[in-house]
């Protein structure tokens, strides 16, 4: 059955989670529930301690943004880069729904496991969020983006980059 883990410093919806080459989990952002605090922290699970820890923050607090591990390595095959893409930045006006949020960006951030650093990488061509991402080869060199909603309307389109190269294209 499954059993509960020590509790996050905070609160997290919206968040993204992640394996990280070291074997522990890294939870990305998010919210509190009530949508009225943004998260730009990042924690660290670690299972053979079985504790919390954190990690350094993102430059740009957001949720509902695509995350995926790059770049595979170590031991336990986990990522030894977490790259995030896009995401809501605004929590909703008073009297909102807590889920809805304003203000949506086309930022992308790589975090480096080795260096716990996040650096900047070329933003996408259109913004959004809500969507998914993955990487695609053992040394991380192709990233995707794809779905999600651009503003008001889905996005059908995916987006790649490759690893360390400038800008994101659209895939036909």
């Amino acid at each position: 059955g499954w059993h509960m883990l020590p509790p996050m410093s905070i609160e997290r919806c919206g968040a993204r989670a992640v394996l990280l080459c070291d074997g522990r989990v890294a939870v990305v952002g998010g919210s509190r529930l009530s949508g009225r605090l943004l998260h730009s922290t990042v924690e660290a699970y670690d299972p053979s301690s079985d504790s919390w820890s954190a990690l350094a923050s993102m430059s740009t607090a957001r949720v509902n943004f695509a995350c995926s591990s790059v770049g595979m390595g170590g031991i336990n095959s986990g990522a030894a880069r977490v790259l995030v893409a896009g995401g809501e930045l605004s929590p909703a006006a008073a009297g909102a729904s807590p889920l809805a949020m304003t203000g949506v960006t086309d930022a992308v951030e790589v975090y480096e496991v080795s260096t716990d650093c996040w650096s900047p990488l070329p933003s996408l061509s259109v913004q959004r969020y809500g969507g998914g991402a993955a990487s695609l080869g053992e040394s991380g060199g192709l990233f995707l983006v794809f779905g999600g909603f651009g503003g008001r309307s889905a996005a059908g389109e995916a987006q790649k980059q490759r690893q360390r190269a400038g800008g994101f294209t659209g895939i036909p």
